[in-house]
């Protein structure tokens, strides 16, 4: 006989099932973004210039006289 209110044995609980897909797709998505990460982060980097790397002047500013007048110092 058929019974209306039998349910059926599930074969795995539903909150199994939606982590196992939630952990399918993680790893879908990130070996993926691993090998992509890796290959761009692996080249050699790119030759760089020699710059020439010359002394400092001691002073930022030029020493200003007692008398002299500028356009922010009317001394």
């Amino acid at each position: 006989m058929f019974c209306a209110l039998s349910v059926s044995p599930l074969l795995m609980p539903e909150w199994l099932t939606w982590t196992l897909v939630g952990v399918g797709a993680w790893l879908a998505v990130s070996v993926p973004v691993a090998f992509l990460a890796g290959h761009l982060l692996g080249r050699e980097p790119a030759p760089r210039r020699r710059t020439a790397n010359l002394p400092r002047p001691t002073t930022a500013r030029p020493r200003m006289r007692d008398g002299q007048r500028t356009l922010t110092r009317l001394g």
